[in-house]
């Protein structure tokens, strides 16, 4: 899943000068992506707004992410949620 979203930005935001190089530690990179952490929200922990729009650039990746926290952690989100 997380392989896909960094062949969209290879080098982007120099992560690569924090994390190192992609292809050389791929576990360390998962480690450090947000939609690898989902499982880690505990309820209450966190409130989230993804706001982006239909031309960003990181569409995809947020609708991706959203996908994800409800599959994820839907039971313990009390407010609805809708992709808008």
């Amino acid at each position: 899943m997380v392989e896909w979203i960094f062949a969209l930005f290879p080098k982007n935001w120099e992560m690569n000068k924090q994390l190192g190089d992609y292809e050389s530690d791929k576990t360390l990179w998962d480690q450090h992506t947000v939609i690898t952490q989902v499982d880690k929200i505990k309820d209450g922990d966190l409130a989230l707004i993804i706001d982006c729009g239909e031309q960003d650039f990181f569409l995809e990746v947020n609708k991706a992410l959203h996908k994800v926290l409800l599959e994820k952690i839907s039971a313990m989100i009390s407010l609805p949620s809708r992709w808008a």
